[in-house]
């Protein structure tokens, strides 16, 4: 099976194969060099599954020869940490050209695929938007992927305005939306493997319950559908509960962390108490 086949067949995000397309049509109307320089780099957002989309794109790349690939390996990793006073830019962009050198290997010239991880970062700011300036500057024939893992949407738009300031022209891969159909479907199957039945009513309290923490953009992918599931089976099987109903959904809700709507506290998905 071709990687073209095997990424449209897969379940990675909608944008994204859209994005494999675009390029796949190019790659029949144009030489490799020229299709490059067409593709936007890609920016990642909302998506821990990264490690597998950059596999997939790097055997396709290979596959349609659009990379000439030079160095050590196909891709490398940058985990960019805050720069400021005890962390200055010249010390950040000293170690990003180290780990360019080394992928270079003999040739001393990397080309490839380079995933630069941002999620350490909260302010994009002007030493931000430097260090990245560097690495689009000395990484000309490659193609790089910012990641920046699960973020508030307002997050993710400083980001992508500081990325353009910063000169690249990026796409914006998100996860697919994420609908209550699909979380309460997913919700029945998990529960059901416990023993649990869900009646009319409970499915209806449970339906308000995740179209909340999903229009809060408390939950956005199957991922985190799994962990809010395990942590309400926890609470239910911790306190002896074998029927679920409205009030048993409701008095987990209440004693979760996700019903905190105070947005100068980190939310994550579970668990259970909020403390006394």
């Amino acid at each position: 099976m071709s990687y073209y086949r095997e990424i449209m067949d897969s379940a990675v995000p909608k944008q994204f194969k859209k994005y494999i397309s675009t390029i796949d049509t190019l790659s029949g109307r144009l030489e490799g060099g020229k299709v490059l320089q067409l593709v936007p780099d890609i920016f990642i957002a909302n998506n821990n599954n990264y490690e597998h989309l950059l596999s997939l794109l790097c055997g396709y790349f290979s596959e349609i020869n659009i990379i000439d690939f030079s160095g050590e390996s196909k891709y490398i990793s940058i985990r960019l940490e805050q720069p400021g006073e005890l962390l200055p830019v010249s010390n950040i962009c000293d170690k990003v050209s180290d780990i360019l050198a080394l992928a270079g290997g003999f040739k001393g010239i990397f080309k490839g695929i380079i995933c630069i991880d941002i999620k350490n970062v909260k302010y994009f700011n002007r030493d931000f938007r430097e260090i990245m300036k560097y690495i689009k500057d000395k990484t000309p024939g490659s193609l790089r992927i910012v990641t920046i893992g699960q973020s508030r949407e307002h997050i993710i738009s400083d980001a992508e305005q500081a990325l353009t300031k910063a000169g690249f022209r990026v796409y914006t891969v998100r996860n697919d939306v994420l609908s209550t159909d699909k979380a309460i479907i997913y919700f029945k199957i998990k529960l059901e493997e416990y023993g649990f039945d869900l009646n009319d009513k409970a499915t209806e309290s449970l339906k308000i319950l995740l179209q909340q923490l999903i229009n809060s953009d408390k939950i956005c992918n199957l991922n985190q559908v799994d962990d809010l599931c395990d942590d309400l089976l926890f609470f239910l099987l911790g306190n002896g509960i074998e029927v679920i109903s409205p009030q048993n959904i409701d008095s987990y809700f209440k004693n979760s962390i996700l019903s905190n709507e105070s947005h100068n506290k980190k939310h994550n998905i579970g668990f259970i108490t909020k403390g006394e």
